[in-house]
């Protein structure tokens, strides 16, 4: 347990002596604005993910006028493959190729490549050994930290608790959706549809709800634990998404800037904590 964990354990028994007070605290903070999930405690689906299932096609559409017929594929997910799909990835050192790598992570070299210069992956590159001038040098993967396949989401005050948020879908869960691909000129993008609002969309999202000091410590009912904001994915517009970098944003008016611990307390303790009750962490000293 670090120093933010025993400060919200103390400042949550401390509210807990006092139902009403609880209560009030409730009532009070938790807002229309922290009843929506958050786009970082959410799992994805990528329609290019080279990892999903190939599916039968039941039809053929046409998204522009003048454009070819596009084939339509219904796949079906279970259970164990989203866990797969949307489950963190790590390669150990000293890494693999560059093949290996786009094949575990369900996407093509350029992206690795791109990934590498990002810094969300490391990249090194090791001459070969041989007599031949040009022989061309070996380069290998690897990853410092588990890997989101959809986005770096993992940083942050949360900790490493959302890495484990794709365990919670349940082994005999299923769920069919349309996919297809549109040719735009040289390239072919992938699409899947949202089951809700008929749209087409590149990723759909399965909110979750974040773990809270009530489930922590065993307090929440089993209700709580297996909440879903939907029943599957749905597009973003449907989920109705809440992005931790728009509660960070700020802007150039007096007291529009947001305290972002406050938030933090907030969402963590479902409403009856704020960020005047924990003392925030210190910043890391400068060596």
């Amino acid at each position: 347990m670090d120093d933010i964990d025993r400060a919200l354990a103390e400042a949550w028994h401390r509210a807990a002596i006092d139902p009403d007070e609880a209560q009030r605290r409730l009532r009070r903070r938790l807002g229309p604005t922290y009843q929506r999930p958050l786009r970082s405690w959410a799992l994805v689906l990528r329609a290019h993910d080279r990892r999903l299932p190939t599916g039968e096609v039941v039809k053929y559409e046409q998204f522009d006028d003048d454009g070819p017929d596009c084939a339509v594929a219904r796949i079906t997910l279970t259970g164990e493959l989203i866990q797969s799909i949307c489950g963190p990835i790590t390669i150990p050192w000293p890494g693999v190729t560059i093949n290996a790598a786009a094949t575990r992570f369900g996407v093509n070299r350029s992206t690795i490549h791109n990934w590498a210069k990002k810094g969300r992956i490391v990249m090194d590159v090791y001459p070969k050994r041989g007599g031949k001038k040009n022989r061309c040098s070996e380069k290998r993967v690897w990853t410092r930290s588990p890997v989101d396949p959809a986005g770096d989401v993992y940083a942050g005050p949360w900790g490493t608790i959302r890495q484990y948020i794709a365990q919670r879908v349940p082994h005999d869960f299923q769920q069919s959706l349309l996919r297809t691909h549109r040719y735009l000129r040289t390239t072919v993008m992938a699409f899947m549809r949202c089951p809700t609002c008929a749209k087409w969309m590149k990723n759909l999202y399965w909110p979750q709800p974040i773990w809270t000091l009530k489930m922590a410590m065993g307090m929440a009912s089993r209700e709580e634990l297996y909440r879903r904001y939907t029943d599957g994915f749905v597009c973003r517009e449907c989920a109705g998404f809440i992005y931790e970098s728009v509660e960070r944003r700020s802007r150039p008016l007096p007291g529009y800037r947001v305290d972002c611990w406050d938030r933090f307390v907030k969402r963590i303790s479902g409403g009856v904590l704020g960020g005047d009750d924990v003392a925030p962490p210190a910043p890391p000293a400068r060596i």
